[in-house]
């Protein structure tokens, strides 16, 4: 009965933890999109050969989110098809 006990407040503590890392990431990153703060450092270029910089906020295997230049939008585009080249600018 204890370690089942354990368990569960372990379980519950990573949660809190990982969740609450989470919200405070998204927290700070929203005040750098608002606040025109990010540095854009990638440039990515669709099959069209359109490039424009952007600062990439996330990604996962078929979407990548990001904040382009003097916008405060966040743009959302899949990867497959569209995306031909993603560069880090230094």
């Amino acid at each position: 009965m204890a370690n089942n006990t354990f368990f569960k407040m372990l379980s519950f503590g990573l949660l809190g933890f990982y969740v609450g890392s989470g919200l405070a990431n998204g927290y700070k990153m929203e005040k750098k999109v608002i606040s025109n703060t990010l540095k854009y450092n990638d440039q990515i270029t669709y099959v069209t050969n359109e490039s424009k910089r952007i600062e990439i906020i996330g990604k996962n295997s078929s979407y990548i989110f990001y904040a382009e230049k003097n916008d405060s939008k966040i743009r959302i585009t899949p990867i497959a098809g569209v995306i031909k080249n993603i560069k880090e600018i230094k």
